[in-house]
């Protein structure tokens, strides 16, 4: 497994559309939550995921893209494989 990040854009989406985006990520094991090594939450950006994958990063953004597609008519996808973070961000 691999830890991966998403960033999805919904263009025009209502945040009633972006709620139901993210219910569909969780179902998938993609949060917009992330754990610092001080232990605390952070809140991540609106509409950026983290979460562990078996997938290839082809094959994850393939599967993002097909959940975003139920929402939204031309989403916007980015996904990598990451390493490590490093962040300023708002405690959740």
């Amino acid at each position: 497994m691999a830890d991966f990040t998403v960033r999805i854009e919904l263009r025009g989406a209502s945040w009633e559309i972006y709620n139901e985006l993210h219910e569909k990520m969780a179902a998938i094991g993609f949060y917009r939550k992330i754990i610092g090594d001080d232990r605390i939450t952070y809140q991540l950006p609106d509409g950026e995921y983290v979460g562990l994958s078996d997938k290839s990063v082809f094959d994850l953004r393939q599967q993002v893209h097909s959940i975003a597609r139920t929402l939204n008519i031309d989403p916007h996808v980015f996904v990598t494989q990451s390493m490590c973070w490093s962040w300023v961000l708002p405690k959740a």
